[in-house]
Formats: C-alpha cells, structure tokens, sequence
C-alpha cells in the first residue's frame, strides 16, 4: 500500500476556517500547512511542493488574488481554489482570471467542501498519473487500483461495494439516505449488481469484519458512517492528518 500524503496549503487567517477545512478533509492521508499571510504563503510555496492550495481572498498584508498569480507561476496546473466570504461576480472573476479553479464560500458545510475538492483531487491526479487514495479509522480504499483494506488487510469488493464503502467514509459528518447510497452503488458501473441498499450494507458489514461496526443502519431508516474503538480502548485515527503551522 502506498504511504503517501496529500500536501495541502491553507492561507487564512481564520482559526475557523482552518479547523473546518482540517475536519472535511480528514478521511484524506493529508498533511496541512496552514500560513496566515500572503507572504507566507509565498515562502511556503518555495520551500515545499503542494497537491493543492486554498486561499482567502482577504489577507493581512495584502490580497489571495495577486498570491493565487503567483502560485499559479510557482506551482503550475496544482488545483487552487478560494475559500472565501465574497461572491461577487467581480470577485469570481477576478480569481478565476489569476488561475483559481472554484470560489467556496464561508460559511460552508464540511460535506460540500470536501466533496469539491476531492472531486478535483482525483480529476488532477488522473491526470498527472497519481493514485488516489482515501482513509480513515483503519479503513483505507485505493480508488485508482479498487482495492480496500481494513486494518491492513486488504479485502475483496465488488465495484458497488467498493463505491458505496468510499460513500461513507467520505461523508462521516452526513446522514445518508438509500437514495445517495444506491446512487453511488450505481455509478460503479456494474450494471450486473443490481441489489436493494441493504443487501451492499449488508456486504459490507460481512466482509470489513470488525470495521464493519463502522456503518450503521439509523432508526429512522437513514444508514451513517461512526468509527469506533477497536481494542485499544482509543478512537482509531488512522489516516489522521497533521497541521503544521
């Protein structure tokens, strides 16, 4: 398996902001450096090479669109995006004119964010060749390959399943209804696996042993996705990220 770490880069200068981007990416295997200045953020590009940065637009010492030019010459084709209160049509295009790829705006839902930026994550590294790996609590999934594992071990999934397991470790903070699981059942491909929601769920549960404790079917009919302890007494945090500041 491979042991490589999504570099994100976070100029901000909200505590805020950071503990919320740190919360809707952290079934990522990602390290986030968070800087608060644009001059920061331009010694930070210098010295280390970025998956992906995230920018505000209004800055200490100056503003996200005149660093988003610069990173753009520093880093070229990493994905950026601001993360911002303004919204304006001059401000979305004045950033996506110095090379930003979205505007995400604050106050914004863990869920949306993230999906948003792993979406153009895997987009990027389609591209560049990179296998796009996702994890948390024990459970790691390659996506690029189609292969899980659980505490290490890998094991065996259909497409379907191997979809609807990233569909719950991509949204811990979410209720998930049958609808977006079947949905994401479907959009494997695999059109020779046409099952209700409960029987993939079911699989699952069976197949991820112990983690499968992790995916629970709610009394109002809703299925979440709640990490637990395994053995040691702790909550698992594999996969967990580190922040340096």
């Amino acid at each position: 398996m491979s042991n490589t770490r999504y570099q994100f880069l976070l100029v901000d200068d909200s505590e805020d902001t950071r503990l919320l981007v740190a919360r809707a990416l952290r079934m990522l295997p990602h390290d986030l450096t968070w800087v608060m200045t644009a001059e920061e953020g331009r010694a930070a590009v210098a010295a280390k090479k970025f998956d992906f940065v995230l920018l505000d637009v209004d800055l200490p010492d100056g503003d996200g669109y005149t660093l988003c030019r610069h990173v753009v010459q520093a880093l070229p084709d990493v994905p950026i995006f601001f993360v911002t209160g303004r919204n304006s049509a001059i401000d979305l295009l004045a950033g996506f004119s110095m090379g930003a790829e979205d505007f995400i705006n604050k106050p914004f839902r863990p869920y949306e964010f993230r999906a948003r930026v792993v979406s153009r994550l895997q987009k990027h590294f389609r591209q560049i060749g990179r296998e796009f790996v996702i994890e948390t609590a024990g459970l790691r999934v390659n996506q690029t390959r189609g292969q899980a594992f659980a505490g290490g071990v890998e094991v065996s999934l259909t497409a379907p399943e191997l979809t609807v397991l990233c569909h719950f470790i991509c949204n811990p903070d979410r209720a998930l209804t049958e609808d977006s699981l079947g949905l994401a059942a479907f959009s494997s491909g695999d059109i020779g696996q046409d099952l209700p929601v409960a029987a993939y769920v079911k699989a699952l549960r069976t197949k991820l042993g112990a983690y499968g404790s992790f995916l629970v079917h709610e009394a109002d009919g809703t299925y979440s996705f709640k990490p637990v302890p395994l053995g040691t007494g702790k909550r698992a945090l594999a996969g967990a990220p580190s922040i340096t500041v």
